[in-house]
């Protein structure tokens, strides 16, 4: 059996290689939240860059197992779990779906524009992820809403006071970390799928091969 880079092996290899990446950047956070949320030097690229490669599929499932490694890295959140709803709810809205969706981005993998394709799609798993973790933001996290989370402006707001804390903290407290995240990612992947698919000479009469299986 021939290897080549449309097979199933090579796929293997090449997603492994893109999850031991996004993992060692995921370490990688000059900023981290008191509990929980970090921004990183583009850790979700290479995530992104296995939904371009290999569509929305794969791309889901590659994900999903990398949302499972950053459960295990980040087994302390679960400490702040009080019920077992409340541990389901971190597993899913802040590990499994959050990361997972992010596989989601091989949506745009048919534009023919490969830096426009890739910047989108890390605009589709930044704001995915944020609303992942913001559904855990207003349902696990809401005994430790804190009004300093919120813009000085609108502390002394509507948005302060009741149950539309609970909302507005886990808009901005999430947001804090997740905007500039997001934009890290639409930003490198952008640049470094173009230069893949330049430097590859990747267009789309090829994809299809990128994710077809062994081939005797």
């Amino acid at each position: 059996m021939k290897l080549d880079y449309r097979s199933r092996t090579f796929k293997l290899v090449i997603t492994a290689l893109m999850l031991a990446l996004a993992t060692v950047l995921s370490e990688m956070t000059p900023i981290r939240m008191p509990m929980g949320g970090t921004v990183t030097p583009g850790s979700m690229v290479p995530l992104v860059l296995i939904g371009q490669m290999y569509g929305v599929g794969w791309g889901l499932g590659a994900c999903t197992v990398y949302g499972l490694t950053q459960m295990l890295f980040g087994i302390d959140n679960f400490s702040y779990a009080t019920t077992l709803w409340a541990v389901l709810a971190i597993a899913l809205f802040d590990y499994l779906v959050a990361y997972g969706i992010i596989g989601l981005s091989g949506v745009t993998r048919k534009i023919k524009n490969r830096p426009l394709a890739a910047g989108l799609a890390g605009l589709i798993a930044g704001v995915g992820r944020f609303l992942c973790h913001f559904l855990s933001g207003v349902t696990v996290w809401k005994e430790w809403v804190d009004v300093t989370a919120l813009p000085t402006s609108l502390q002394d707001t509507w948005l302060a006071k009741g149950d539309a804390l609970i909302y507005s903290y886990s808009f901005f407290y999430n947001g804090a970390t997740m905007l500039p995240e997001t934009i890290v990612t639409v930003v490198l992947s952008a640049l470094v799928w173009g230069a893949l698919s330049a430097g590859l000479k990747i267009n789309p009469a090829e994809e299809k091969k990128l994710g077809a299986e062994v081939q005797d």
